[in-house]
């Protein structure tokens, strides 16, 4: 007799998230068995998640891993960035991230961290102008729900979107300034640049590793947090409606010098990257 299929597990994601990314990411290289639930920011989607989160009140975010119980029950939770570093109440399904090789958690935690920094930083960065500029302001309010935006006055829209922003700023500030996100991309650059007396020796398919010789999520986390440095295109990021948000973070000197940590990336996601949802979202999205 043949086993039952396990249960798939369920990540509430947002596709303009770096922070989503790297959860359906790691969970599409372990190929876990998990389903993708696109996340609406602000009601009624933030009222559902709460809902499911028996969680009324307090800061949420997302992504969030709802375990699926072979035995049936109540679905268990964790975030994404719980699952990192061991701090959700429920454990993380077994290898949730691609597998630390012996020996070099540290490392790939210390990198991890890194890529943190770097993203707080840059969303705080684009968060600021969001909700000090008019143009700002317009963009998250584009975000709202199609619904709300139609029935609620025009000022009240804005004033939503206004204050989203200002949330945003509050609950999210940077963990670090313009000077060390910078540094850690030159230190980036220093290791993946096979040349330099730093640099680490690429492998035989032409990738530079960060740790071990081998792709862990050391690579997935600092991969991702070069957006920085160039925004990730649309097959990894659904973020066109903070696009024009984003160009006027005018900021073009922090990119100079980093040309080696792009081609870094562009080589590390044509051989590692696996991830359909967000051809699954788009692909919805076009026959409504």
């Amino acid at each position: 007799m043949v086993a039952p299929a396990p249960p798939y597990d369920e990540l509430v994601h947002l596709g303009l998230s770096p922070w989503s990314l790297h959860a359906r990411w790691a969970l599409a290289v372990l190929r876990h068995p998990v389903t993708f639930t696109p996340y609406a920011p602000g009601p009624p989607g933030e009222w559902i998640l709460r809902a499911r989160l028996r969680f009324p009140s307090g800061p949420i975010s997302v992504p969030v891993l709802f375990r699926r119980p072979a035995a049936g029950g109540v679905p268990s939770q964790v975030t994404a960035a719980a699952a990192v570093d061991g701090g959700a109440d429920a454990p993380p399904p077994p290898m949730l991230f691609p597998p630390v090789p012996p020996g070099e958690a540290d490392e790939v935690a210390a990198w991890a961290a890194t890529a943190q920094e770097v993203l707080s930083y840059s969303r705080a960065a684009v968060m600021s102008v969001a909700a000090s500029t008019p143009e700002g302001v317009a963009v998250m309010s584009s975000l709202l729900p199609a619904p709300m935006r139609s029935v609620l006055p025009a000022a009240v829209v804005r004033w939503i979107g206004a204050r989203a922003a200002n949330g945003l700023v509050t609950k999210y500030p940077p963990l670090v300034d313009r000077t060390t996100a910078r540094a850690h991309m030159d230190r980036l650059a220093a290791v993946v640049s096979t040349g330099g007396s730093s640099g680490r020796r690429a492998a035989a398919n032409g990738c530079v590793y960060l740790v071990g010789g081998a792709f862990s999520y050391a690579d997935i986390a600092m991969v991702i947090a070069t957006g920085v440095v160039r925004p990730l295109d649309e097959r990894y990021i659904s973020d066109a409606p903070l696009r024009s948000v984003k160009a006027l973070v005018t900021d073009s000197p922090f990119a100079e010098g980093l040309d080696a940590v792009i081609t870094w990336r562009d080589a590390i996601l044509a051989a590692h990257f696996a991830d359909d949802s967000l051809a699954g979202e788009k692909k919805e999205g076009s026959s409504k």
